[in-house]
């Protein structure tokens, strides 16, 4: 399903691509084909890697700073002060990837089948904090099935990869319908963003791992995520069929 066209390193190419949805896959062996490709049990694994990559920082920064603080007769006041904000620091960047990736890539978030777009908005705002772009969200409506809120803040957490250093990340559309859009004077497009995007499992690398993950959820809920670069923009739009909306969330469903 890859589309030669589509622009990956090179900032000065466009292009488009999508996934294919279920409904039009003509076969239940389509849908699954990720599974046929990848056990869930490797999946987990990378999935798990990629969690601890992101967490191995902060943490180590935060036990750096305990050990600072931990030295005998310490009495420079700045290094203490300094110590101290390595700590906060540490400890708000770690509390923030946690709680995204209960939502984004676990089964954490509200009790019911949808997750109102407030408490969305909460946890992309909080890993954000750390990032050079900037998040603007302009979404309608309280809220969206659980599954879609899943797909929506693993590509708009990814998406600000597009934007290196620095730019708009901009999320707009209502249930059903996402748009994430990206404007950037430097955007980059990795290639294995884009075999993931397409649930192409070979090769995965656990950084690429949600996204593979997020592609097939799409398509298990009979919808379309579309890669659209035109620079200075790269854009995600985002579909589900309406009446798969009340389908059970999943953590690490693939097929």
């Amino acid at each position: 399903m890859t589309n030669n066209n589509i622009p990956t390193d090179h900032p000065d190419r466009a292009g488009t691509a999508s996934i294919t949805p279920a409904s039009d896959a003509g076969s239940s062996g389509q849908q699954a084909e990720g599974t046929d490709m990848l056990s869930a049990l490797h999946l987990s694994s990378l999935l798990a890697s990629r969690l601890c990559h992101d967490l191995v920082n902060p943490v180590g920064a935060l036990s750096s700073g305990l050990e600072v603080l931990d030295e005998p007769g310490l009495a420079d006041d700045d290094m203490r002060d300094a110590a101290l904000d390595l700590v906060r620091q540490s400890a708000e960047k770690s509390v923030a990837l946690l709680k995204f990736a209960r939502i984004a890539y676990g089964a954490g978030g509200a009790f019911d089948s949808e997750i109102p777009f407030d408490e969305s908005r909460d946890v992309l705002d909080a890993v954000y904090r750390s990032h050079k772009a900037d998040l603007e969200w302009d979404l309608a409506g309280l809220g969206a099935p659980k599954d879609q809120i899943k797909v929506l803040l693993t590509l708009a957490y990814a998406a600000g990869d597009f934007a290196p250093r620095g730019g708009t990340i901009r999320l707009s559309g209502a249930k059903d319908q996402f748009r994430i859009s990206v404007k950037a004077p430097k955007l980059y497009l990795n290639d294995q963003f884009t075999e993931a995007l397409e649930a192409e499992a070979d090769a995965l690398t656990p950084k690429q791992s949600p996204i593979f993950i997020a592609a097939m959820l799409t398509r298990r809920l009979g919808g379309d995520i579309v890669l659209t670069r035109t620079d200075p923009e790269i854009a995600l739009d985002i579909t589900f069929a309406s009446e798969n909306e009340d389908v059970v969330p999943t953590a690490l469903t693939v097929g």
